[in-house]
């Protein structure tokens, strides 16, 4: 048997170390990206176990107290701690943070990483339980007065919230009390159309009213309704102050001339966003239609006040906010 030299031996087995020191651990992961950052001064910080206000408060961060961030949620607004075992997410606002949040991973869409407010029917004794926020929907069934109920979702101005399970079923928010957090932070759900039969009302307060093709008085007049006439509504403009007829293709009417005007029941009826011409070559967003803006990536409240000459408390009542602190990115805000 020929023996190799000693010198040829040591060569082979650094070889060997080198090339196994350049193959990847079995089960190791890639390079995990980390921001490091701080709580504000002067501000003790919920951390939560999900990213919004929904999810339950496990914990709290102390001013100026160092951290590191392993993720985000989609618009950017939560960030998820470094920490072991379950979960925790810090609202960004109330954050100093060393780089750019855009560059963590999207981390919310977790299993089961879904907000469930809990609560108790209060404030009636019996209350209708609907396929859609308003009640414009068809009642599906009734709860009572101290039921505990479990939240999953809510209308754009949070008046009606959606109730855990695959069906889709909606009560009122007013009839929820002994809540565990916030309804603002659920997310805002999608509904089932509204029934075929729509909102039933009558024409009051005017003898005779014109029906325009749309939501406001330069649409061009397509027939008129008289006091007592009955109608059914399918849908409103953004504040509510023209309602769309079920009759002919587009017909729409001042909803102050209804016996329902003034009333939650038209917030619950969808809204259809309308631009449209009504004289050639002028095109405008339908007269009687506000002002409405699209929140984007790191906007708040203040910041939109601010831009449009207002404050916050007038865009909460006007948006239905419960939380000046809780916007979203793409989310409508009507300015009034």
């Amino acid at each position: 048997m020929r023996i190799q030299p000693k010198s040829t031996l040591i060569a082979a087995v650094l070889v060997m170390a080198l090339v196994l020191a350049a193959l990847p651990l079995a089960g190791t992961a890639s390079a995990q990206t980390v921001l490091t950052g701080s709580a504000r001064p002067g501000y003790n910080v919920n951390v939560r176990s999900g990213p919004g206000e929904a999810f339950a408060i496990i914990g709290r961060l102390t001013g100026g107290q160092a951290v590191a961030f392993i993720g985000r949620n989609a618009d950017s607004q939560w960030l998820q701690l470094q920490a072991e075992g379950v979960p925790q997410w810090v609202n960004v606002g109330f954050l100093i943070i060393n780089g750019d949040v855009n560059s963590l991973p999207v981390t919310s869409a977790q299993a089961g990483n879904q907000p469930v407010l809990t609560g108790v029917i209060g404030n009636a004794y019996v209350i209708n339980v609907r396929t859609g926020p308003g009640i414009g929907y068809a009642s599906i069934g009734r709860m009572v007065q101290g039921e505990t109920v479990q939240l999953v979702g809510r209308s754009a101005n949070s008046q009606w919230v959606r109730l855990a399970g695959a069906d889709s079923r909606w009560i009122g928010s007013g009839f929820v009390t002994s809540l565990n957090g916030f309804i603002g932070g659920l997310p805002v759900t999608d509904a089932l159309p509204p029934a075929a039969t729509g909102l039933q009302t009558n024409i009051a307060n005017a003898y005779v009213l014109n029906v325009r093709s749309g939501p406001g008085p330069n649409f061009p007049e397509v027939r008129r309704v008289t006091l007592g006439d009955q109608v059914t509504l399918i849908a409103r403009n953004a504040d509510g102050s023209w309602v769309k007829l079920a009759a002919g293709d587009s017909e729409w009417i001042n909803s102050y001339y209804t016996t329902i005007s003034g009333s939650g029941a038209i917030l619950g009826l969808p809204i259809v966003a309308f631009t449209t011409n009504p004289a050639p070559g002028r095109p405008v967003t339908a007269p009687g239609s506000p002002r409405v803006h699209i929140v984007q990536a790191g906007e708040t409240l203040f910041s939109i006040a601010t831009r449009y000459g207002t404050n916050v408390y007038a865009l909460a009542a006007a948006n239905g906010i419960p939380n000046v602190n809780f916007i979203y990115t793409g989310q409508q805000i009507i300015i009034p």
